[in-house]
């Protein structure tokens, strides 16, 4: 499942990662579209007696209705995707570092300081596990079709996103995982 009941953590799980990528990659529609956001989520209503259960393709409709052309969710998803993808590699060229996921990809300490007795996912404590949090990473760059080592896009990926030029210039700079 995505979500865990109030006040408790489960561990990281293919649901969570698959909720996580789809809030970031909407994030980077909103950011990018410049679209207003405040009335999402579209996809659900906790008004139960409206029996709203959302429309999962509401972005993707509007873009179509204001620019005449036709966009799925799963274009606009792939465009997002691409957003990503590039503003990863640009930073790991500006860090000039390939170990995204051990040099930037961090926790600050203090999340995984445990109150006395406490342990990873005790309910009530919001406090975070390592492995857990190492498990993510895995499951959301599978998501993202990034390297699990390295935390970077393979060149796999960036030839799907059309960022073939990516893939050379990350190679040429010794960036590229393996």
């Amino acid at each position: 499942y995505a979500f865990d009941a109030s006040g408790t953590n489960t561990p990281m799980n293919k649901g969570k990662a698959v909720f996580t990528k789809l809030s970031i990659l909407y994030l980077e529609l909103h950011n990018s579209l410049t679209a207003c956001n405040w009335t999402l989520p579209t996809w659900t209503s906790p008004r139960k007696d409206r029996k709203y259960r959302g429309d999962v393709e509401m972005e993707a409709k509007v873009l179509s209705a204001v620019t005449g052309e036709k966009i799925s969710r799963a274009d606009l998803e792939k465009t997002a995707l691409r957003i990503l993808t590039m503003f990863r590699a640009l930073t790991a060229l500006h860090m000039n570092e390939k170990n995204m996921r051990n040099k930037h990809d961090k926790m600050n300490d203090w999340v995984f300081n445990y109150p006395a007795g406490a342990k990873p996912f005790t309910p009530g404590v919001s406090t975070m596990d390592k492995a857990d949090i190492e498990l993510g990473k895995d499951l959301l760059y599978a998501e993202f079709g990034w390297d699990k080592a390295t935390g970077m896009p393979t060149k796999a990926t960036l030839d799907s996103l059309g960022l073939s030029y990516v893939a050379d210039t990350l190679a040429k700079a010794g960036l590229l995982p393996s």
